[in-house]
């Protein structure tokens, strides 16, 4: 609720029953769809059409800033005229924009829906470019920089994509492609990370606080550290992030919302979610083996005193707070991701989909924040 504007909170602080009527509001602002949709809401209800949508097209270069009515009727009404420093430089061009029939907003309307309950769970796509910096793909920095703003560009214009048919189209051919060239960076990178696994020495068991020195280079090596420090920070999980980013742009924007293209996207992800852990699978084994034989040790080895006991259980203690940090971190860099998918399939399964004109404002009730169902998606 604090997330709306002052005047919408005030309309539900007058109006207390509103908020059960719409408990988890979201606003959708800065779409020509909400000014689409008021105008056709108004041509439903007054049975003719005696008003048009417009919207405003400037020309190359020309000023933003629309000369001001000051007097008469129309007063503080803008005007197609351009002002700059004051001055009349240009004139706008109004295009009238058509809502043929009922047909054409239920399918926008849909779209509006799933952006809004789709956009918490999103949210990191919001900040896709903030993080570039800190994963350093030094030749291919241009390349994942072009497709970490694609998809931010595209998730933000999904309100005006559901208007604009031909915009649609654009978007579609144009996040397709992306998607195609962030699988094609994740195949590098995928093949980068499992030569980086490879690079120390494979052992069965060991400690997270373990080290073990080379006898070639006399280098110490150790495996907690370097699990952590290098592997769970490596660039393909970001590759990863932005290829699960794509494809839900890709089914909002297409308009597609069977079970069966949810389902197909889900799988490739899956997938690829799948291949990262069978590359990691043997360095998380090795720690998982450490942990089985030093519960053996402690609860078989009747040799060891009480002293030895201690230092052992704090040993595993230490060595099992490990484990469950990196799999919180695992979760977070893989599974998490694939929530998005979840969240599709529930809206889709629902018999309707509330929105409210509230003030000039589109207020879109987020169904999933409440639903037990999403809840269990995220335990389990």
């Amino acid at each position: 609720m604090e997330n709306l504007p002052k005047s919408i909170q005030v309309i539900f602080e007058k109006n207390p029953n509103l908020s059960e009527l719409i408990p988890n509001p979201r606003l959708i602002s800065n779409s020509l769809f909400i000014s689409a949709f008021s105008q056709k809401l108004s041509y439903l209800a007054k049975g003719n059409e005696d008003e048009y949508f417009y919207r405003l097209v400037f020309k190359k270069g020309s000023s933003r800033e629309l000369m001001t009515i000051n007097s008469g009727e129309l007063e503080g009404l803008p005007t197609t005229t351009c002002i700059e420093k004051g001055k009349i430089s240009d004139v706008a061009g109004l295009e009238k924009v058509e809502l043929d029939n009922q047909l054409d907003l239920m399918p926008a309307l849909l779209g509006i829906s799933l952006y809004s309950s789709i956009q918490n769970s999103l949210s990191y796509i919001s900040d896709l470019c903030i993080d570039i910096r800190k994963h350093q793909i030094i030749e291919e920095q241009a390349r994942f920089e072009r497709i970490s703003e694609t998809i931010v560009d595209s998730f933000r214009s999904i309100p005006d994509i559901s208007l604009d048919r031909s915009m649609r189209d654009i978007y579609l051919s144009r996040i397709v492609k992306n998607n195609d060239d962030c699988y094609e960076l994740y195949i590098s990178q995928r093949l980068r990370f499992s030569d980086l696994l490879n690079s120390k020495q494979n052992i069965f068991s060991t400690g997270c606080n373990f080290y073990y020195t080379d006898s070639n280079t006399n280098q110490k090596f150790h495996p907690g550290q370097f699990f952590e420090r290098e592997v769970l920070t490596h660039p393909v999980f970001a590759v990863f992030e932005r290829l699960v980013a794509g494809k839900i742009c890709e089914i909002v924007i297409s308009g597609n919302y069977s079970d069966n293209n949810i389902q197909r996207y889900r799988d490739f992800v899956t997938r690829i979610k799948n291949e990262l852990d069978k590359l990691m699978e043997y360095r998380i084994d090795a720690f998982d083996n450490f942990t089985d034989e030093q519960k053996q040790e402690i609860e078989q080895n009747k040799s060891l005193d009480g002293y030895q006991l201690d230092g052992l259980r704090v040993q595993l203690k230490q060595h099992t707070d490990f484990i469950n940090r990196i799999n919180g971190k695992l979760f977070v860099l893989l599974e998490s991701k694939l929530e998005s998918f979840n969240i599709l399939s529930y809206l889709m399964e629902q018999d309707e989909i509330d929105v409210f004109l509230v003030n000039g404002k589109l207020i879109v009730n987020d169904i999933h924040l409440s639903s037990d169902k999403v809840l269990q998606y995220s335990s389990n």
